[in-house]
């Protein structure tokens, strides 16, 4: 008769431990590409070229990081992080900018701060440390 131990009650797997859900807003396809690539491989990467979109996602249950391109067609970085801000004011934000340094707006001096400014130049593996600290800090 063959043990208990090894009988299975059903037949499915245990579920996946689910990986926290960055999302990243750039109007740039080829940063996009670049960050699913990187990031993919530790989190879920859900990426968005619409800052109105990019925003409504950021909000939504279960969002660990928010990366916002500063410079975008239409809504700017600044409007989408207001946006976030406004419904999630604890999401860790990363602003992403390939414009140089980058002076904090006056109409956005009530709000926390972005954790990180960093720019699209820079070194992957770093740019990966600073998105694993923001979620790890957080939790």
């Amino acid at each position: 008769m063959p043990s208990k131990l090894f009988e299975q009650r059903n037949n499915s797997l245990p579920p996946k431990p689910t990986l926290p859900t960055v999302v990243v807003v750039d109007d740039d396809q080829t940063i996009l590409a670049a960050l699913r690539i990187v990031l993919g491989k530790k989190f879920k990467v859900e990426t968005y070229t619409d800052p109105v979109v990019g925003a409504r996602a950021a909000c939504l249950p279960g969002v660990a990081l928010a990366i916002i391109d500063v410079k975008m067609p239409g809504h700017d970085g600044y409007w989408v992080f207001k946006k976030v801000r406004e419904s999630k004011p604890n999401l860790p934000v990363i602003f992403s900018s390939g414009a140089g340094p980058i002076a904090w707006p006056d109409n956005l001096s009530g709000l926390e701060k972005p954790i990180a400014y960093l720019g699209k130049n820079g070194n992957l593996r770093d740019f990966l440390k600073v998105v694993e600290d923001a979620i790890l800090n957080r939790e």
